[in-house]
């Protein structure tokens, strides 16, 4: 079942994803600890009135025996202002594993301009979307693992 970081109620366009944390050697990589944050609809991690640095969009998922996660979310809105494409960060905690951080930005986002592309950090991480018959955007990846 997937996580939510954003309900059913959340304003903005219903986004699912998933995929599998592996270990060093490839194998699936259960009990690891996903945490994801993201924008609202609008690029705001929080409300103004929330007087909080937490974002409101985040949720944790415990990786099942094959590895894998689900989240269920919306798409999130770029930062107001522009220059930083939409995006959703995660930070993965595995047993014997250094500490990762991985930012999904979205192939068809149109502040993602050549320039951003041809430069991406070792975080950075360009998904592809699909939308489903029901109009959910859609993308999968596996995330690989550093022993520590």
């Amino acid at each position: 079942d997937a996580v939510y970081i954003a309900d059913e109620n959340e304003p903005g366009e219903r986004l699912e994803f998933h995929g599998r944390v592996l270990d060093v050697q490839g194998l699936p990589a259960p009990g690891t600890s996903i945490t994801a944050w993201q924008t609202d609809a609008k690029g705001l991690y929080n409300r103004p009135e929330d007087n909080t640095r937490e974002p409101r969009l985040q949720a944790e998922s415990i990786t099942d025996e094959s590895g894998g996660f689900r989240f269920s979310t919306i798409r999130p809105g770029a930062y107001p202002g522009g220059g930083n494409p939409q995006h959703i960060h995660l930070t993965i905690r595995a047993p014997g594993h250094d500490l990762r951080y991985t930012t999904y930005w979205f192939d068809d986002d149109p502040i993602l301009t050549p320039n951003l592309r041809g430069n991406l950090d070792n975080e950075t991480v360009i998904v592809s979307l699909s939308q489903d018959g029901a109009g959910t955007w859609t993308f999968s990846h596996d995330i690989r693992l550093d022993g520590d």
